[in-house]
């Protein structure tokens, strides 16, 4: 009822980098701070429609600040809009990668069941041997049961276990590789 005194919040919708206006309802769980965004206006004030636009494909950097999120719903449901889950960021980070350094087990598991590159390499560094850098067992277990690496990532991540004290790490290669 415009006139009334009422007011009423217009969200901002949040765009891409080319200007794409994302789902609301995603942008809302990608960014948790959406409200900040807001913008409160009276009713009887005028406003301008924008043309309508189609949302945009979530991109890496959408499945990226998901697992920051710690949300694996949201990362699922960003992977069935189109959201590639083995594609790097604009800063070269794979979710999949991504998943492993924040030990985000149930996310890189999921990662890892539709179909992840694993000889992809970020910064250098295989899956494995992110895993082992971190100490993630459970992530680096689920690795090596599926075959995700090759010897030389194998041999790699021993060493990069080794070297940083990840004893239980070491072992759980050093028994895989040795078909216990």
């Amino acid at each position: 009822m415009a006139g009334d005194g009422k007011t009423m919040e217009q969200t901002k919708p949040q765009t891409g980098r080319g200007g794409e206006v994302i789902s609301m309802k995603i942008a809302r769980r990608i960014d948790p701070d959406w409200r900040k965004t807001q913008q409160s206006f009276r009713t009887s004030d005028s406003l301008a429609i924008e043309p309508m636009r189609r949302p945009r494909a979530p991109v890496a950097e959408d499945v990226n600040k998901a697992i920051e999120n710690r949300d694996l719903d949201l990362v699922m449901e960003l992977h069935c809009m189109g959201a590639p889950l083995d594609e790097p960021d604009s800063n070269g980070w794979t979710p999949f990668a991504n998943a492993i350094a924040k030990g985000r087990s149930d996310i890189a598991g999921y990662i890892l069941s539709h179909g992840v590159d694993h000889t992809r390499r970020v910064d250098d560094q295989s899956y494995l041997m992110l895993a082992a850098a971190g100490n993630r067992l459970r992530i680096g277990k689920r690795l090596l049961e599926s075959h995700a690496y090759s010897e030389r990532d194998s041999e790699e991540a021993f060493r990069v276990a080794d070297e940083n004290g990840h004893a239980e790490f070491s072992l759980m290669i050093r028994r895989h590789l040795q078909g216990g």
